[in-house]
């Protein structure tokens, strides 16, 4: 079983707060170049179709938490 450090998610947390926030305040273009050094970094198709899916699905869980926190202040 395995037991999770208070600290280490504390820390998980803020790193994906701080990469939201960074992704959120990117402009498309900076966006588009993000994903370009990335899918340069992977090696073959394969990898890069499984890269794509995780910028996707990363991408996509940003998009959710915008809209959600957008309907918490209106």
């Amino acid at each position: 079983m395995t037991r999770r450090n208070p600290e280490t998610a504390e820390r998980a947390m803020q790193l994906r707060r701080m990469t939201a926030e960074r992704l959120r305040t990117m402009t498309p273009q900076e966006r588009d170049r993000v994903m370009q050094v990335h899918l340069a970094q992977a090696r073959g198709p394969v990898a890069n179709a499984m890269l794509m899916r995780q910028l996707t699905a990363t991408m996509l869980r940003i998009k959710k938490t915008r809209q959600e926190t957008e309907s918490d202040h209106a």
